[in-house]
């Protein structure tokens, strides 16, 4: 799915691979890499998200999906171990209802962006 919105993206604006990587902010060979589906990391992920206007939560599940590698959550606590210990803080404070799928990916979208801003 990824490799097939970059590639339509790329011929509709007529772009070669080096001109849309440059878009994106990444090298020409990483660019080639999402486009054979392979896996690639969060602030990647993050450039490549912006540059095809959609939301990261909406692309990563995807990308490591397609992989067979850890969901999106997984990705979260490994790239932050002390997360887990935080998470766990905070639903012990929660009341005791479910949360909605929205509010879930918006608590997601939120963590990603603070990590990724966190990185650069």
């Amino acid at each position: 799915m990824i490799s097939r919105l970059v590639q339509e993206k790329i011929s509709k604006e007529h772009l070669s691979y080096r001109q849309a990587a440059k878009e994106i902010g990444v090298a020409h060979t990483t660019l080639m890499r999402i486009i054979e589906g392979r896996q690639i990391d969060l602030p990647t992920s993050q450039k490549l998200a912006e540059w095809l206007g959609v939301t990261i939560t909406s692309l990563l599940p995807t990308i490591h999906h397609q992989q067979g590698g850890p969901d999106l959550f997984n990705i979260l606590l490994q790239m932050n171990p002390n997360l887990r210990e935080t998470l766990e803080e905070y639903l012990f404070k929660m009341p005791l209802k479910p949360l909605s799928i929205e509010d879930l990916n918006d608590i997601l979208e939120f963590i990603i962006f603070k990590l990724v801003v966190k990185i650069k």
